[in-house]
């Protein structure tokens, strides 16, 4: 059986990060113009290869070409596995229609956010003929087996399917307890000639990897309890680091952890660090964490072990708005924290969200001060936007159903444009737009930080990553394109 793992180009943005395995997670200008390696996609391929499938995966998100190669060889094909948000799913669904037409006897299949949260709504659209939800690996080997033995695979668990003219939405298949069964990702089956900017990355070329699965932080804007569960499943230290290991005799030099805390397990993470300094394996490396999850302890040990730069979920530097959408973090614990980075010399990076429940002008006021304060390396500013999967759009569809499945919430939109805010934020969409564009100005265009930002820099070739960056973000708050 013959399957294409397809990431393709988008026509409105141009660059959409689409690592994430419940979907894309940002485009354009407003994330710097940074590009990752599919990782979620390479996970299924991998299981797929290994488990008797031959797999293609194609990634044309930089090059219309190879998209329009990849669909002239569409009657080659025996399926195309997608991966698609919410956001994304409108541009997504063209796409499975186009090889449809191409070849009518493939068979297409999405996984990511929309089909496990808006799977009737997904299968609606003739381009889809299966959808999975949730954790996509062990579904998608059960599914493919089942195509191989001739059957229609419908009694596998976690899938939407059509069958006599309605949506079937079958159980969801069980979390994969053990995360050591999955193998590592085939970094072989990317293209030779890959090549993926990331503003942040001290050194190329750099991977991303992922040790974790779940949540069990219950804020209200998430879609990860539900997609991965509230209770977080890790790797082992020693499946981390042959991981590591593999990625750096290949020539990679810096990864992007892409775990929601990487920090949360404390004991298992200092095994990883000590391990990557007891190996003499020449990494650097970013992770995410939240405020409330880490000490100077961790942080002297992760810079010791090559971390150079910790993502933080700040959201709001007011505590009532915290206190709303339920991050279960305190502004107290938020300075501790980056205090604790700049203790050690590990830079800081700032997640913040305007346009939450309550928002005021105030409000907005009150957080750029926060993370002026803070002083973060980088900063990234998006709207609030209540997404499928989460109890703010359950809040949100219960009062205004027009809101449908989601997707007017389009890409070109995501995070730069207000969706249904006006019904919990006291701030019209017109006013969260503008708000989002002079907070970037208002961090990034002070003569100090752009001093420090100057001194900070530690080679030639990190300088004009960060000018390339910086480049979009004017290009966004100040030109307003995205």
């Amino acid at each position: 059986m013959r399957a294409l793992l397809l990431i393709p180009p988008d026509e409105v943005l141009g660059n959409v990060v689409r690592d994430f395995v419940y979907g894309c997670w940002c485009g354009g200008n407003l994330v710097g113009g940074i590009q990752m390696p599919p990782l979620s996609q390479l996970y299924v391929a991998t299981v797929l290869q290994q488990d008797g499938v031959r797999v293609r995966l194609v990634d044309a998100s930089q090059d219309r070409e190879v998209y329009d190669r990849a669909l002239a060889s569409a009657e080659e094909l025996d399926a195309l596995v997608l991966l698609t948000s919410t956001n994304s799913f409108r541009q997504d669904a063209l796409v499975g229609r186009a090889f449809k037409a191409a070849n009518p006897r493939l068979r297409t299949v999405f996984f990511g956010a929309h089909p496990t949260f808006q799977p009737e709504a997904c299968l609606d659209d003739p381009g889809v003929d299966v959808g999975v939800m949730r954790e996509p690996e062990w579904v998608m080997r059960d599914l493919f087996r089942a195509w191989r033995r001739g059957e229609s695979g419908h009694d596998v668990p976690g899938l939407a399917f059509r069958h006599d003219g309605r949506v079937v939405v079958n159980p969801p298949y069980p979390f994969i307890v053990d995360l050591d069964e999955l193998p590592l990702p085939d970094r072989s089956l990317l293209p030779a000639d890959a090549r993926y900017f990331n503003p942040v990355a001290r050194r190329l070329p750099f991977t991303s990897m992922q040790t974790s699965r779940g949540c069990w932080a219950e804020c209200d804007f998430c879609t990860v309890p539900s997609f991965f569960g509230n209770k977080v499943r890790w790797r082992s230290a020693e499946h981390v680091l042959a991981e590591i290991r593999q990625v750096v005799n290949a020539g990679t030099r810096e990864i992007m952890f892409r775990d929601e805390t990487f920090t949360a397990h404390k004991a298992r993470n200092a095994a990883i660090c000590q391990g990557i300094i007891d190996q003499g394996l020449d990494v650097t490396w970013v992770c995410n964490a939240r405020v409330d999850r880490i000490d100077e302890q961790q942080v002297a040990l992760m810079k010791r072990a090559g971390c150079h730069l910790i993502k933080f979920g700040v959201e709001s530097g007011d505590q009532r708005i915290l206190d709303g959408i339920r991050k279960g973090i305190t502004l107290a614990q938020t300075r501790a924290a980056f205090a604790a980075c700049r203790a050690h010399g590990v830079e800081t990076h700032a997640h913040v969200m305007l346009g939450c429940p309550g928002e005021t002008w105030e409000t907005v006021d009150r957080t750029i001060a926060f993370l002026q304060e803070l002083e973060p390396a980088t900063a990234s500013f998006g709207i609030y936007t209540p997404y499928p999967g989460t109890d703010i759009f359950d809040r949100v569809q219960a009062d205004h159903p027009e809101i449908a499945d989601g997707t007017d919430a389009e890409l070109g939109k995501l995070h730069v444009k207000g969706f249904f805010n006006q019904h919990f934020s006291q701030l019209e969409g017109h006013e969260l737009e503008r708000a989002v564009r002079v907070a970037y100005r208002r961090f990034y265009l002070r003569p100090g930080f752009l001093l420090r930002r100057a001194r900070a820099t530690a080679s030639p070739a990190e300088l004009l990553r960060r000018i390339r960056a910086a480049q979009r973000i004017v290009q966004f708050s100040v030109l307003g394109r995205n």
